[in-house]
């Protein structure tokens, strides 16, 4: 009963839904993106298992790493927290 308390009371938390949309959000696609990068490489490159999925390991990684250091720069100069917080994950839900 404690847990589903505990829960209500994420869900009933303002700071604690704008986390799980910014982190939660992104994770998702970047992990449904990297599926099907790996099942399209798969259809060219069948007996590649391991290295297809080297492959998408890396540009997934390599991809977070550049998108940080260019958003971090984007919020640096332009100051714009709250409207980058409300475009970002609004561009993330139309992507598809």
């Amino acid at each position: 009963m404690q847990y589903l308390e505990a829960f209500r009371g994420f869900l009933n938390n303002c700071d604690y839904l704008s986390i799980l949309f910014c982190f939660g959000l992104p994770s998702g696609v970047f992990n449904s993106v990297g599926l099907l990068a790996n099942e399209m490489y798969l259809h060219y490159f069948p007996d590649n298992e391991n290295n297809i999925g080297i492959l998408v390991l890396i540009s997934i990684v390599s991809g977070g790493i550049f998108a940080s250091i260019f958003s971090g720069y984007i919020l640096d100069k332009t100051h714009k927290f709250k409207l980058i917080y409300i475009i970002g994950p609004s561009l993330l839900l139309f992507s598809r």
